[in-house]
């Protein structure tokens, strides 16, 4: 027991020590990657032997505080929290997760000018089949369980459903880490996915997008605010 939580307390040390340098001096000295599996191997540390947990581990809390240079932004929803994270990573580790007919990602916003959400979920469907098909699961007993469990720090703000016009560029996920989105009205769609075509490819040839882009219309939710949104990373 003493050496196990003896590495508990190493990994709370340095976990607070990067997440520090990441979110307070804007100076990461390891890569995600590493970060991730040190609060992974934390986390299933304190699952097995709760009694051990201690009051500064970073799975109490969420991030740092930021250094002065940044602007502070009061939320009017909670942030995801740390343990949410790692419910969803169990949902998607689960069968239920496993069978789910979507490419699924998890994006923070660093700014957002839109409205009170702090983070996007993205579920990407193929075809129209199954988005029906996922849809109907999200009565399942495993989804409706992740539901309660982190009902009390998430509350929704927006839903949508997208559908994608057009979209290229480099989808190796090292190259998209970061994301500019631009949500907008648009009057001539035709006219504007033209133009928004050319003017990407002319972008990519130059060098100027290093990720992937793309421009989706919104055809259903809140379509009184925007009608199409843009991505570029």
């Amino acid at each position: 027991m003493k050496d196990i939580e003896k590495k508990i307390r190493t990994l709370i040390d340095e976990i607070n020590f990067h997440n520090y340098q990441y979110h307070g001096m804007d100076d990461p000295k390891i890569s995600d990657h590493d970060f991730d599996q040190m609060v992974r191997d934390l986390h299933d540390l304190e699952k097995n032997y709760p009694q051990l947990i201690q009051a500064d581990s970073p799975t109490q809390r969420v991030g740092s505080k930021p250094i002065d240079r940044f602007i502070q932004i009061d939320h009017l929803t909670p942030m995801l929290s740390l343990d949410n994270v790692f419910s969803m990573d169990e949902l998607m580790s689960s069968k239920w997760g496993k069978d789910f007919p979507a490419a699924v990602s998890i994006h923070s916003y660093a700014f957002n000018g839109y409205d009170d959400a702090t983070h996007v979920v993205v579920l990407n469907y193929n075809d129209v089949e199954s988005a029906g098909k996922g849809t109907a699961s999200f009565v399942d007993p495993t989804f409706q369980n992740f539901l309660a469990k982190t009902s009390s720090i998430v509350e929704n703000v927006e839903q949508s459903l997208s559908m994608k016009l057009m979209g290229g560029g480099n989808q190796d996920p090292e190259n998209n880490q970061v994301y500019t989105v631009y949500r907008m009205k648009v009057k001539d769609p035709a006219s504007y996915a033209k133009a928004y075509a050319k003017v990407t490819k002319a972008q990519e040839e130059a060098g100027n997008v290093a990720g992937s882009y793309g421009l989706r219309q919104q055809v259903g939710g809140s379509v009184g605010y925007y009608t199409h949104y843009a991505f570029t990373s």
